[in-house]
């Protein structure tokens, strides 16, 4: 199968499966789009209708409040851009714990991922752990994806997903690429049940998606695929969640 054609089946597929996952708003248009071919030609068009439609889920990027214990510790932003035809979004997150006025532990996470008509194509990151520095470089050439990172090097046969959670896309997947430690992890997402999430314009009703395997974290989507909520357990087993400040929200999305 041709390499075009191979990815615009593998993300057509992904198309169909996260519109009856997330729900009918937004979700029809895709559908019908990607129901009406699945050859190469479907793929170009298709793909980089679906690049714009997630860029603009979050017209003025995304932001949240990084909390513990109740207290906010950190924030986390990824801003997205044009590089020609390329979309390229840059996320980071800062955290830093204190105790009595003292830092205690910090955290800080930087990363660039490049998508091509809707294919993830190359991703760098560099995680600083209280001065353990790790970095990830993956990029998808010709058939293969390749990986550089703490787990060394490691290939895949076809693009994977960074787990930078604000490509819906994602949960569609059975593997994905972990960008703070470059490994290629096994997951099962499953669907949980629909609640209202904080977010900067309001209560918002979102699904939960619980990822088990290699990963074990909780992501929030609301009706039209935008990452509102993020949950995962901290080394010493204290939860930590994203809380939104800015998620592609308007006023058609505050509740009423």
């Amino acid at each position: 199968m041709a390499r075009a054609t191979r990815l615009g089946v593998w993300a057509a597929s992904a198309v169909l499966a996260l519109a009856a996952l997330v729900g009918p708003s937004g979700g029809a248009a895709a559908t019908e789009a990607a129901s009406s071919q699945t050859d190469g030609s479907f793929a170009k068009t298709q793909l980089a209708a679906r690049a714009s439609a997630l860029e603009a889920l979050y017209p003025n990027g995304l932001r949240f409040d990084v909390v513990r214990k109740g207290d906010v510790v950190g924030s986390h932003r990824t801003r997205f851009r044009r590089d020609g035809s390329d979309l390229v979004a840059e996320s980071r997150m800062d955290l830093a714990i204190t105790l009595l006025g003292f830092t205690v532990f910090r955290y800080d996470y930087r990363s660039t991922g490049t998508w091509r008509d809707g294919v993830p194509v190359a991703l760098t990151a560099e995680t600083n752990e209280d001065g353990d520095v790790r970095a990830v470089q993956a990029r998808w050439t010709g058939d293969t994806l390749t990986v550089h990172g703490s787990k060394g090097r490691l290939t895949a046969d076809r693009p994977l997903f960074p787990t930078n959670h604000w490509n819906p896309a994602v949960l569609t997947e059975d593997r994905v690429l972990n960008s703070i430690t470059g490994g290629l992890n096994a997951v099962t997402i499953t669907p949980g049940p629909i609640e209202r999430v904080r977010t900067g314009t309001g209560p918002r009703e979102a699904r939960r998606f619980d990822y088990t395997g290699d990963l074990r974290v909780s992501a929030w989507y609301d009706a039209r695929g935008r990452w509102v909520k993020l949950r995962f357990e901290g080394r010493d087993g204290t939860p930590v969640e994203y809380v939104c400040r800015e998620c592609g929200g308007d006023q058609a999305a505050r509740a009423r």
